[in-house]
């Protein structure tokens, strides 16, 4: 009886995947030597040394595999503000993706830079009248 094997039904696909209650199992069981489990039984190709070196592809979306999501191993390479605030609770790895797109904010360098960018087109124009008074007399 325990070595009868269990289904599992997606739903939407109406794809039947069967597991033995040793697999089942061993998908619960902590594994502390790694960060993720999971994505080492994907093995994945798209990390090298626990960095994600090559994007998803464009096109991926919820609905895709793990191998087709974002992959972070550390917490700086989080975009996600609560994704990172999670990381400190205990996150040793992170696999998402993004179900929809928010407008881009601007990097506080960007920020800077259209500031410094104002300052100085004044300065400019400043100097231009400077230059106008001094050509006038």
């Amino acid at each position: 009886r325990r070595a009868q094997s269990f289904l599992v039904v997606d739903c939407e696909e109406d794809v039947a995947r069967h597991f033995s209650l040793s697999e089942l199992r061993s998908l619960f069981q902590l594994e502390e030597n790694t960060p993720s489990d999971t994505h080492d039984k994907i093995k994945c190709s798209r990390c090298v040394n626990g960095i994600q070196v090559k994007p998803p592809p464009a096109d991926a979306d919820c609905t895709n595999d793990l191998s087709c999501w974002h992959h972070c191993r550390e917490k700086r390479w989080l975009v996600d503000p609560v994704l990172r605030q999670c990381w400190d609770a205990g996150v040793s790895f992170v696999f998402y993706q993004h179900s929809h797109r928010a407008p881009e904010r601007k990097t506080v360098s960007e920020e800077d830079d259209e500031e410094n960018n104002g300052d100085n087109a004044k300065e400019e124009s400043e100097s231009e009248e400077k230059e106008n008074d001094t050509d006038s007399d």
